[in-house]
């Protein structure tokens, strides 16, 4: 019983290993653009996320969309 519920963890354990890399990878594919656009989003954690991604690459481009989120969105986490 013991060596089942090890092989069940461990196999569990390498499922999530191998699921986050692959989340990393799809998130590393998107261009400065996509994440601009992200920013229209309606999705909340996807205007973060962008955010996010866009401060960390100092994306100059993304300035303007940016001045526009603080000015007409008045979700907290987006304006942070």
């Amino acid at each position: 019983m013991k060596k089942i519920m090890l092989i069940t963890v461990c196999v569990m354990f390498m499922f999530a290993m191998v699921s986050d890399g692959s989340m990393a990878q799809d998130k590393a594919k998107k261009t400065a653009k996509e994440y601009i656009a992200d920013l229209t989003s309606s999705d909340e954690a996807t205007v973060v996320s962008a955010e996010e991604w866009i401060a960390d690459n100092k994306e100059k481009s993304a300035l303007p969309k940016l001045q526009e989120l603080l000015r007409s969105d008045n979700r907290v986490k987006v304006r942070l």
